[in-house]
């Protein structure tokens, strides 16, 4: 059920990513997606900020975290 989680976050992160190209944050889906998705972004933007300035880094950091999770509770298993 987890594994479930993590993969619909996965899918999440990166339609978050690809909307925010072409959406402002207040259109549809993306108005969706942010509040969904700004409770694991704000901690990673925290560590990121001081390196990368006004580049967003985040969804690219929470992308690979979730992935590495994902995989660490795979093996587990």
């Amino acid at each position: 059920m987890l594994l479930h989680v993590l993969t619909a976050l996965q899918v999440l992160v990166i339609a978050d990513a690809l909307f925010s190209w072409a959406l402002a944050p207040n259109q549809f889906p993306r108005s969706v997606t942010k509040p969904l998705l700004d409770p694991i972004y704000a901690p990673v933007r925290g560590l990121l900020q001081p390196f990368t300035g006004s580049l967003d880094l985040a969804p690219l950091l929470a992308l690979v975290l979730l992935f590495v999770a994902s995989r660490w509770l795979e093996s587990r298993a």
